[in-house]
């Protein structure tokens, strides 16, 4: 017997008939065979709990996490799920989960740390802008969220800024992409700061009209 001839008579013998009949059957009716499941390595996990870090599902108590789309702070947990499916794919997402990361994990100096929630508070528009988030859906989230980076100031009480609103040179300062004459707020683009104790304003919000 040449060795060629007893390879194959090898290889048949170890194939499973009943598995081979099932695969061609699958192939003639033009069905492909389910594809194997990808095995969970460590690496994946540690993807994963990264992730879930960024989305900071750590840091968020149960009434953000679990917040039901009657209960108030719905619109907060809505925006934050909208990060959490864009970090991958938006730059915008990926800034504004760092950002809330740093402000909420990093030691800081209450002064440094107010600036940081100013920024914090600008990627969050530019997330807004480049992902189009419905108005509706950001005008309700905005004070939510200035409202959650300010639990973790003294001094400095954030507030969003309402579109629409009048443009008032003591709350506003108008980006360089605004309209000189424009006299109402088309688009905010940062919160506004007051100090706690007096509610003088400390930052002026950024705003295009």
């Amino acid at each position: 017997m040449s060795l060629a001839k007893e390879i194959l008579e090898a290889l048949a013998a170890s194939v499973d008939e009943g598995k081979l009949e099932a695969r061609v059957r699958a192939l003639a009716s033009g069905a492909r065979a389910p594809a194997a499941a990808a095995p969970v390595t460590a690496a994946h996990a540690r993807d994963n709990e990264a992730l879930s870090r960024l989305a900071m599902s750590d840091l968020l108590d149960d009434s953000i996490l679990g917040a039901r789309p009657s209960d108030k702070s719905f619109p907060l947990r809505a925006l934050l799920g909208e990060v959490s499916g864009a970090i991958a794919e938006s730059d915008e997402a990926l800034a504004f989960a760092a950002g809330l990361n740093f402000y909420f994990r990093a030691p800081v100096e209450e002064d440094a740390k107010a600036v940081v929630a100013l920024e914090v508070s600008r990627a969050h528009y530019a997330f807004a802008a480049a992902r189009r988030l419905e108005p509706e859906l950001v005008a309700k989230a905005s004070p939510l969220l200035a409202a959650l980076l300010s639990t973790e100031l003294e001094r400095v009480r954030l507030e969003a800024v309402d579109a629409g609103a009048p443009f008032d040179s003591q709350l506003h300062e108008r980006d360089r992409a605004a309209q000189a004459s424009g006299a109402r707020v088309t688009r905010p683009l940062s919160f506004v700061g007051r100090v706690t104790a007096n509610g003088l304003v400390r930052y002026k919000a950024r705003v295009l009209t």
